[in-house]
Parts: structure tokens; sequence; C-alpha cells
């Protein structure tokens, strides 16, 4: 692997690792949300439903 590969394949992997970093935060926001969603109102809602949903779609 020459010098230029390398610093793609680390490029790429810290690219990545930057993604999966959002994603994760992403997710941990929408799981927030929903939690403060139900503590307002004091019981699942829709809203708060339909986010649980979706991350736990698989």
């Amino acid at each position: 692997m020459n010098h230029n590969e390398m610093n793609y394949e680390r490029g790429y992997q810290a690219g990545s690792h930057m993604m999966m970093n959002s994603l994760l935060e992403a997710r941990r926001l929408l799981e927030t949300s929903a939690e403060e969603i139900e503590n307002f109102y004091g019981k699942e809602t829709k809203l708060s439903k339909e986010i649980k949903d979706f991350l736990n779609w698989r």
C-alpha cells in the first residue's frame, strides 16, 4: 500500500467513526425527546410511540 492509499484508508476510517458517532448522538437525542414528551404529558403519546417504534424498527 503506498502513501496515498494509507492516507485514504486513515481518512475513510476517521470519517466512518465520525458518522457512527453522529448516528449514535442522533439516536440518543431521539430517545431523550421521547422521554421528555412522555414526562411532559405524563403518558405515552402518539409522537413518543412513533419515535420509539422508529428506533426499534428492526
